[in-house]
């Protein structure tokens, strides 16, 4: 092995282990295994949206609310905590007639989400601004 090739891979080396460790200590590791768990937990979302689309005030201004596609899991906010029992999150979701964020507070409990706020923020028009309270215990 040439000196060159020695050098070069004993520095790639070097910075692949110290953005490892940047990595470990920033809290990084937590933050993308909230949205591994969230991926892991279809329920947490469909039963939510469920929940939300048999609210006539949600029907009025966003008509039916669809699926939440992978994409708005991985733009959206998710902290899990007590061991991933609880988890609050807050995710775009879209209506026939517009679109929202739908913030969720939720304990599991013997494999079951328990919600303690559902709600629903609606940010476009400003006209049309509101923040619809589905659940809030």
């Amino acid at each position: 092995m040439t000196r060159n090739k020695k050098i070069f891979l004993i520095t790639t080396i070097a910075i692949v282990g110290m953005c490892l460790v940047w990595f470990l200590n920033s809290g990084m590791n937590k933050i993308s295994g909230d949205i591994f768990q969230a991926y892991a937990d279809p329920d947490l979302y469909k039963n939510a949206l469920a929940i939300a689309n048999n609210n006539s005030e949600v029907k009025a201004h966003l008509g039916t609310l669809q699926d939440l596609g992978k994409m708005a899991i991985l733009e959206g906010e998710t902290t899990y905590s007590n061991e991933h029992r609880h988890v609050r999150t807050s995710v775009t979701v879209q209506g026939e007639k517009g679109k929202a964020r739908l913030d969720i507070e939720a304990d599991n409990i013997n494999d079951k989400w328990n919600y303690s706020v559902i709600r629903i923020r609606i940010k476009r028009p400003p006209e049309n601004k509101r923040i619809i309270e589905i659940l809030d215990k």
